[in-house]
């Protein structure tokens, strides 16, 4: 009978993102199982449906709640034969990973990016007046360092890392960290529980939450005035909020897509997954500053089309291109609208398209897999049992992937109306 080791997973907020692959965890471990939450749901996440719903859970620990509390996580660092630690509370608290790794103790981080394009200090010169970023930046860099020379100096074969994301690994392998102690890591979501939609006579997409700018919202609006331009019939729904809504809305009606698109308010996670099991294409046209996206492992368990930028971290990790989904480069309105018009065009390869993206994920990318092949990896570092050799998917070895330099902020885009490809990119670009 394999062991059953004890895992203990730190995560600095209550998190609909960690609960799934959590819960499957649970059903394999039971009591060996801890998950610590240490800082209630702050507000603007509430906001956005975020909420700390598992109150009954016997397997979650939240900190703040009580003294007892409190001292169980400490206790637990301690005594877990596997500590699995955000990024934040790994590099943020490395006495955790000095006593640990002392005591040849197993330690993972999960990251999704240190290193992503907002946090080069060149980008701070545009942002001179936000001292206390400028303050936070070099501190955080001093604690990674830190870090990396007490797992190099201190049984580092103890310490690893779930890469979360394409790029994940990059950033650290730039800096030589984990070296070959990396493992492919993301986020899992629920099964679906909807019945899915036959197509209907007009093909549906969508795209769906905050409306920042480097999630690149516009890209897709261009996109879509290109493919109406070639007369190709659709519905689209743009749910969020955010800073860039009023931009948005004015770009909808600068491109003449009011009776096409619909754009509406923030939707609750539950809300999101049946309108997905009701439309045919999926759009993430984030760029490099979405470690993940975990949209699209959403998108596709309910058996969507994906198309997806290559910029966000889940992109290159879960969609084969042309086969279950489609990528396309940062901002390439051009190569978006193609993977529109082909999908709008022909509704049985849409169709067919999700169908393989359902697959794909219940396969390998469900709960149940991503848990069981933590703990065999688990097993396998503590001589528990062999070391997995998983070709592809959860605790695969990663790949050090370099992101693409072009590109890597959103362009300014503007649009001449009324030719088809009239899509215009200047020089500039902005963070």
């Amino acid at each position: 009978m394999k062991k059953k080791p004890s895992i203990l997973i730190v995560n600095s907020i209550p998190s609909h993102h960690i609960v799934p692959v959590a819960e499957a965890l649970y059903r394999l471990l039971g009591d060996n199982l801890r998950v610590v939450f240490n800082e209630p749901v702050d507000d603007e996440r509430k906001a956005m449906g975020w909420n700390d719903n598992w109150r009954d859970y016997p397997w979650i620990i939240r900190t703040w709640e009580s003294e007892h509390a409190n001292a169980e996580f400490h206790r637990l660092v301690d005594e877990s034969d596997a500590l699995v630690c955000s990024e934040y509370y790994t590099y943020g608290n490395p006495e955790w990973i000095r006593r640990r790794l002392a005591n040849s103790q197993l330690c993972f981080t999960y990251c999704e990016r240190h290193w992503k394009p907002s946090r080069k200090l060149w980008t701070l010169k545009p942002t001179l007046t936000d001292r206390p970023r400028i303050i936070r930046l070099p501190i955080h860099y001093y604690r990674l360092l830190k870090h990396m020379r007490i797992a190099q100096s201190m049984n580092a074969d103890k310490c690893h890392m779930l890469a979360m994301g394409a790029y994940a690994a990059w950033d650290e392998a730039r800096i030589g960290m984990f070296h070959n102690r990396m493992w492919t890591w993301g986020y899992f979501v629920e099964d679906s529980t909807s019945k899915r939609s036959e197509p209907g006579d007009i093909a549906t997409i969508l795209w769906a939450g905050r409306m920042l700018d480097w999630k690149c919202v516009d890209t897709l609006l261009y996109a879509l005035a290109e493919v109406k331009e070639r007369g190709l019939r659709f519905r689209a729904k743009i749910v969020g909020d955010g800073p860039e809504r009023d931009y948005l809305v004015k770009l909808q009606n600068d491109l003449h897509l009011s009776s096409e698109v619909e754009i509406l308010p923030f939707m609750k996670s539950g809300e999101i997954r049946l309108l997905m099991a009701q439309t045919d294409i999926y759009v993430l046209p984030s760029n490099y500053e979405e470690g993940w996206g975990a949209v699209i492992n959403e998108a596709m368990t309910e058996g969507c089309a994906v198309i997806a930028c290559d910029g966000a971290g889940a992109a290159p990790v879960l969609i084969n291109h042309g086969d279950n989904g489609f990528r396309f480069p940062v901002c390439s309105v051009k190569d978006l609208a193609k993977h529109l018009a082909y999908l709008i065009a022909d509704r049985d390869k849409s169709w067919e398209m999700g169908n393989r993206a359902r697959q794909y994920i219940e396969q390998l990318w469900s709960p149940d897999v991503g848990a069981a092949r933590l703990v065999s990896l688990i097993n396998g570092l503590l001589g528990w049992g062999n070391m997995p050799q998983f070709q592809e998917g959860p605790c695969s070895r990663a790949q050090i992937i370099k992101p693409a330099l072009k590109n890597r902020f959103r362009p300014v885009l503007t649009y001449e109306q009324g030719s088809c490809g009239c899509l215009q990119t200047e020089e500039k670009t902005t963070p």
